[in-house]
Protein backbone atom coordinates (compact mmCIF):
# COMPACT_ATOMS: atom_id res chain seq x y z
CA UNK A 1 0.00 0.00 0.00
CA UNK A 2 1.33 3.48 -0.82
CA UNK A 3 2.53 5.72 1.98
CA UNK A 4 0.17 8.36 3.32
CA UNK A 5 1.08 11.78 1.95
CA UNK A 6 -2.08 13.73 2.83
CA UNK A 7 -3.00 15.62 5.99
CA UNK A 8 -6.29 14.96 7.76
CA UNK A 9 -7.66 18.31 6.54
CA UNK A 10 -6.71 17.41 2.97
CA UNK A 11 -8.46 14.04 3.29
CA UNK A 12 -11.63 15.54 4.76
CA UNK A 13 -11.86 18.24 2.08
CA UNK A 14 -11.33 15.71 -0.70
CA UNK A 15 -13.96 13.43 0.80
CA UNK A 16 -16.50 16.25 0.96
CA UNK A 17 -15.76 17.42 -2.59
CA UNK A 18 -15.98 13.87 -3.92
CA UNK A 19 -19.27 13.18 -2.13
CA UNK A 20 -20.78 16.46 -3.38
CA UNK A 21 -19.78 15.72 -6.96
CA UNK A 22 -21.30 12.25 -6.84
CA UNK A 23 -24.45 13.63 -5.18
CA UNK A 24 -24.77 16.14 -8.03
CA UNK A 25 -25.10 13.21 -10.43
CA UNK A 26 -28.33 12.25 -8.67
CA UNK A 27 -29.55 15.77 -7.93
CA UNK A 28 -29.34 16.98 -11.52
CA UNK A 29 -30.87 14.17 -13.61
CA UNK A 30 -31.86 16.48 -16.49
CA UNK A 31 -28.29 17.28 -17.49
CA UNK A 32 -27.05 15.42 -20.55
CA UNK A 33 -23.45 15.57 -19.30
CA UNK A 34 -24.16 14.60 -15.69
CA UNK A 35 -21.89 11.57 -16.00
CA UNK A 36 -19.00 14.03 -15.55
CA UNK A 37 -19.86 14.19 -11.84
CA UNK A 38 -18.52 10.66 -11.44
CA UNK A 39 -15.09 12.29 -11.49
CA UNK A 40 -15.86 12.71 -7.78
CA UNK A 41 -14.68 9.13 -7.33
CA UNK A 42 -11.08 10.32 -7.71
CA UNK A 43 -10.97 12.69 -4.71
CA UNK A 44 -13.14 10.25 -2.74
CA UNK A 45 -10.72 7.38 -3.40
CA UNK A 46 -7.61 9.42 -2.63
CA UNK A 47 -9.22 10.61 0.62
CA UNK A 48 -10.04 7.03 1.58
CA UNK A 49 -6.51 5.71 1.08
CA UNK A 50 -4.68 8.89 2.15
CA UNK A 51 -2.37 8.85 -0.86
CA UNK A 52 -2.34 11.30 -3.76
CA UNK A 53 -0.40 10.09 -6.82
CA UNK A 54 -0.07 13.69 -8.08
CA UNK A 55 1.62 14.69 -4.81
CA UNK A 56 4.06 11.83 -5.27
CA UNK A 57 4.90 12.89 -8.83
CA UNK A 58 5.82 16.41 -7.73
CA UNK A 59 7.47 15.25 -4.50
CA UNK A 60 5.08 17.08 -2.21
CA UNK A 61 3.17 16.05 0.91
CA UNK A 62 0.53 17.84 2.96
CA UNK A 63 1.01 15.45 5.87
CA UNK A 64 2.88 17.07 8.76
CA UNK A 65 6.31 15.57 9.29
CA UNK A 66 7.85 15.02 12.73
CA UNK A 67 9.49 18.21 13.90
CA UNK A 68 7.31 20.56 11.78
CA UNK A 69 5.60 22.06 14.81
CA UNK A 70 8.78 22.61 16.78
CA UNK A 71 9.77 20.92 19.98
CA UNK A 72 7.11 20.17 22.53
CA UNK A 73 9.15 21.48 25.46
CA UNK A 74 7.91 25.03 24.85
CA UNK A 75 11.38 26.52 25.23
CA UNK A 76 12.66 29.18 22.87
CA UNK A 77 16.13 29.28 21.39
CA UNK A 78 17.33 31.64 24.15
CA UNK A 79 16.01 29.27 26.82
CA UNK A 80 17.88 26.36 25.31
CA UNK A 81 21.20 28.18 25.18
CA UNK A 82 20.99 29.35 28.77
CA UNK A 83 21.58 32.99 27.80
CA UNK A 84 18.57 34.18 29.75
CA UNK A 85 19.68 32.18 32.81
CA UNK A 86 22.98 34.07 32.82
CA UNK A 87 21.13 37.39 32.53
CA UNK A 88 18.94 36.55 35.54
CA UNK A 89 21.90 35.62 37.76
Amino acid sequence: MPTCNMSMLDRVLRGVVGAVLIAMFYLLPELAWRWVFWIGLVPLATAAIGHCPAYRLIGWSSKPQPGDKGESSGKTGADKTGADDAARA
